[in-house]
């Protein structure tokens, strides 16, 4: 995506319009409610994190966010993340996805450029960078300069800048699906019954699709190292006997 539209989309063009209806519940929520689908630290099910997505969805509308709608993710990996994401696309919202490791002035000049309607950051700050994941408590907070969807991208991210400014990197909820699949081709890649164990960000697509919405959605338990040391890697791979990727 190399620019925003000058004005709002018409219906049919707006976030999630070319995805299936319900495409979050039917794809990535859908599954025996007692199936283990993250583990962060304690195994988390599918009925559990159907209720969060729940409870983040109620949160987010209280904070002005519907259909057509846009938001900022400043969280680090976390199941408040995986939450907060899954209820944004469920109300129909675009979604920008921040690093949470970016500096304030960084963060502030990603926002002016976006223009989200709502920013989610933690209310405290996260944990150590050699831990994996973290226990936060997401904030919704409306931003009075955001402004509503302009394309009709679910998914907004930015390039690492390393090699000059950085740039947006946009996807419909269509081009996810079709990742999606093309993961579900691959015939060596984690299948239903296996487990993966994540070393990428949830931030960036190879975490975020390969990793994070691809386990949801092909029914693979997902796991994150409680320390992303090779000592806490190779424990999280010893903790199961199940087949496992890293």
């Amino acid at each position: 995506m190399t620019g925003f539209l000058p004005s709002v989309l018409p219906p049919a063009l707006l976030p999630h319009s070319d995805a299936p209806d319900s495409w979050v519940d039917r794809l990535l929520l859908a599954g025996p409610g007692g199936e283990e689908c993250l583990r962060l630290g304690a195994p988390l099910d599918r009925d559990a994190l159907r209720a969060l997505v729940e409870e983040q969805s109620e949160r987010l509308s209280a904070a002005g966010l519907g259909p057509g709608g846009t938001a900022a993710l400043r969280l680090p990996p976390s199941v408040a993340f995986v939450a907060v994401l899954l209820a944004c696309w469920r109300l129909g919202a675009q979604v920008a996805l921040l690093d949470h490791r970016l500096t304030d002035h960084e963060i502030d000049a990603a926002v002016a450029r976006l223009a989200p309607q709502v920013l989610v950051g933690s209310a405290h700050r996260s944990a150590a960078a050699l831990r994996g994941f973290s226990e936060v408590e997401p904030v919704a907070v409306p931003l009075a300069d955001g402004r509503p969807a302009r394309t009709g991208h679910a998914l907004i991210q930015l390039s690492s800048g390393s090699t000059g400014p950085a740039k947006v990197i946009a996807r419909t909820a269509t081009d996810l699906l079709r990742e999606l699949d093309c993961y579900r081709r691959l015939v060596e890649f984690p299948g239903e019954g296996e487990r993966v164990v994540l070393l990428s960000s949830v931030v960036h697509v190879l975490g975020l699709v390969g990793g994070l919405l691809n386990s949801l959605h092909a029914r693979v338990a997902l796991t994150v190292p409680e320390r992303m040391t090779a000592a806490g890697i190779l424990a999280e791979v010893a903790a199961s006997d199940r087949p496992t990727t890293v």
